[in-house]
């Protein structure tokens, strides 16, 4: 079974702390932010790693086992719910 597997949502400020732990467990498949300034900057650190614009992209990935959302708090139930839902 492929380890990375692991899809951060959220590239912020506690996302880019789970994005740097999950790299270095190498258990990171991708990262979703809606900041394409975001996407660009954690693509120059993380060569290789899948970046998705939205959840609903990252989620058409069958690959992925598992998320980790780091958006504001007031976006946790949204998103979770469309991760759950999928």
């Amino acid at each position: 079974m492929n380890k990375n597997n692991l899809c951060v949502v959220g590239g912020g400020y506690w996302g880019k702390n789970h994005i740097k732990t999950l790299s270095q467990l190498k258990m990171l498949h991708g990262i979703v932010d809606l900041d394409p300034k975001n996407l660009k900057l954690i693509a120059e650190k993380y060569p290789g790693i899948k970046l998705y614009k939205s959840i609903e992209d990252a989620l058409k990935n069958k690959n992925i086992l598992g998320y980790v959302v780091a958006t504001p708090a007031e976006t946790h139930f949204a998103v979770a719910k469309k991760i759950i839902s999928a």
